[in-house]
């Protein structure tokens, strides 16, 4: 951009235009920027309205609406019902509103229910994932304890086994020393 606008020193300017004789492509480039500097300068911006005159016509249309306003407001006085039309009018007026008030009061409750009848659905959807979540991971740390206890009792059990096989060759293998060992009864001892 600088050697657009003429801001580059001699000496880079030259380099630059010696390379821009050997290089096709720069040099397009830069005839393009040149071309949209020239399209930019050619460039008018329109000159804008006074505001007076914008503002005349949308003053011609308030004034019309203002007469119109004013022409209406008389009509509708000149030709306005007695006091008795006037109550029972507004009596209409009353129920009608009353009328509304009940169905909208009813509108924004069966809304809110609806809405809190969603909230209570996720709510309890949100929880019941919640406990399933919970539920499997009790269960396999359960599972996970029992299996731990499980292979604790075989290995007890495998150890007293072995213990008890042990007691037990020892008492099939023990001998008796001769004097402890009592004489059977005779035959006439028993007799007696």
């Amino acid at each position: 951009m600088e050697y657009l606008y003429g801001e580059l020193d001699r000496r880079t300017h030259s380099a630059l235009e010696e390379h821009l004789e050997s290089c096709d492509e720069c040099r397009r480039a830069v005839a393009e920027w040149r071309g949209a500097m020239g399209e930019l300068d050619a460039w008018q911006v329109e000159a804008k309205r006074p505001l007076v005159l914008w503002l005349r016509p949308a003053l011609r249309w308030a004034v019309a609406a203002l007469l119109l306003l004013a022409v209406g407001f008389g009509v509708g006085r000149v030709s306005s019902r007695g006091t008795a039309d006037t109550e029972e009018l507004r009596a209409e007026w009353r129920a009608a509103l009353a009328d509304a008030e009940s169905r909208l009061k009813q509108d924004i409750r069966a809304d809110v229910q609806e809405d809190m009848n969603e909230m209570a659905l996720a709510t309890l959807s949100a929880a019941k994932a919640d406990t399933t979540r919970l539920l499997n991971r009790y269960a396999a740390a359960f599972d996970s304890t029992r299996r731990d206890d499980l292979l604790t009792f075989a290995a007890l059990t495998e150890q007293e086994f072995a213990r008890t096989r042990r007691q037990m060759a020892s008492v099939l293998t023990y001998t008796y020393p001769e004097a402890a060992v009592p004489e059977p009864p005779s035959d006439q001892a028993q007799a007696d």
